[in-house]
């Protein structure tokens, strides 16, 4: 495996929302106007999206981090979001076997955030990256396992979409 490679791949069907009263159904998907695609609703709050623990594979090369394309399309409500920004932010912790927890706000790298412009045409999907260098990955290494923690900051000046938006697909790739 080299640069490049994917590490986890999570869409409709992988992510249940991170809440505090569990699965939300009603909340969960959408189907985007006009397709037969559903993806992930994404609100403007500042609650995690989802959670997983990833494993960087032994054969992976990890030069400068982890990358993260985020596949997303507007939800076709409201016109004034199109051409707006959404702000994703990532936080991993590594899991050393018998002394970390599943925490990801105690003992985590930094969280690292990117912002992705939605198209400004309406149903136009697009792809917007956030990078997490080797310093914020929490000392994760070749063959660790990583908490991997994903969430809008919809409260982050730069996240100017008012409305929901549309995850198809969040892709981790190893640099």
């Amino acid at each position: 495996m080299a640069a490049n490679a994917v590490l986890a791949s999570w869409g409709p069907s992988d992510i249940q929302r991170s809440t505090q009263i569990g699965y939300e159904a009603g909340m969960h998907t959408y189907q985007v106007p006009d397709t037969r695609f559903r993806g992930v609703s994404v609100f403007k709050n500042d609650d995690p999206l989802f959670t997983d623990v990833v494993k960087i594979p032994n054969n992976a090369t990890l030069t400068t981090g982890v990358t993260i394309d985020f596949l997303i399309v507007d939800d076709g409500k409201d016109a004034a979001d199109l051409g707006k920004g959404v702000v994703f932010g990532v936080v991993a912790k590594l899991l050393a076997s018998g002394t970390d927890n599943l925490d990801v706000t105690s003992g985590a790298g930094a969280e690292v955030t990117g912002t992705v412009t939605l198209s400004a045409t309406k149903g136009a999907v697009v792809v917007g990256s956030v990078a997490v260098p080797n310093a914020n990955l929490d000392s994760a290494a070749i063959g660790g396992h990583v908490a991997v923690q994903v969430r809008r900051i919809g409260s982050n000046a730069a996240d100017t979409c008012r409305g929901r938006i549309v995850l198809l697909k969040a892709t981790a790739y190893a640099y």
